[in-house]
């Protein structure tokens, strides 16, 4: 069981954060490269706000690319678990868990906002549990991290909360949306 009490634990967290968080000027600067070799190619929306997505997305996932298979040295890590829940236990193990969830929270939300059928909670699980199994299975071709079962569930958990945090916000607008024209009558949000 997690202790979210658990002080060390937390530590842990925030020290693994802000190691990744020296990459980020990096990701963005190749983010930036990225995004505007392939604006007129693949991206044809003409909302700044849907480019402005366009690019967060694409600044995560070359994070997430990172995070997940280039920290590590190739060869380092050869093992499977296919025990659920193996991974629980003690401060260090439970920071993993918890920041296997929080590392794809941007992966059920950043395509929600993109793509209307990753609205759906089903398909954006199974989008993360895909996106995650391909990660799980090119640590274990490349040797560069385990194979965990575990991971793939954290992962799909936290792909739904993201997701599940874009339905909410959205909602929460639609209402306050509808509440003013309502009450104020024609007024642009």
């Amino acid at each position: 069981m997690i202790n979210l009490y658990d002080k060390t634990m937390w530590n842990y967290i925030i020290k693994d954060i802000g190691k990744e968080l020296e990459y980020l000027p990096y990701a963005i600067l190749l983010g930036l490269i990225l995004f505007f070799i392939t604006k007129n190619i693949l991206f044809k929306s003409n909302k700044s706000s849907h480019y402005f997505y366009k690019f967060i997305f694409l600044i995560y996932l070359l994070a997430l690319v990172h995070i997940t298979l280039f920290e590590r040295e190739p060869g380092s890590r050869t093992a499977i678990s296919l025990t659920l829940f193996e991974t629980l236990g003690g401060s260090r193990n439970n920071a993993y868990v918890i920041e296997n969830v929080l590392l794809f929270i941007p992966f059920g939300f950043l395509p929600a906002t993109l793509f209307r059928p990753m609205r759906n909670l089903v398909f954006s699980l199974m989008g993360g549990a895909f996106c995650s199994l391909m990660i799980e299975t090119t640590q274990l071709i490349t040797q560069r991290g385990y194979f965990q079962v575990d991971d793939i569930l954290m992962n799909s958990i936290g792909t739904v909360l993201g997701c599940s945090c874009f339905c909410l916000l959205t909602g929460i607008y639609r209402i306050c949306r509808y509440t003013i024209t309502k009450c104020f009558g024609s007024v642009k949000i």
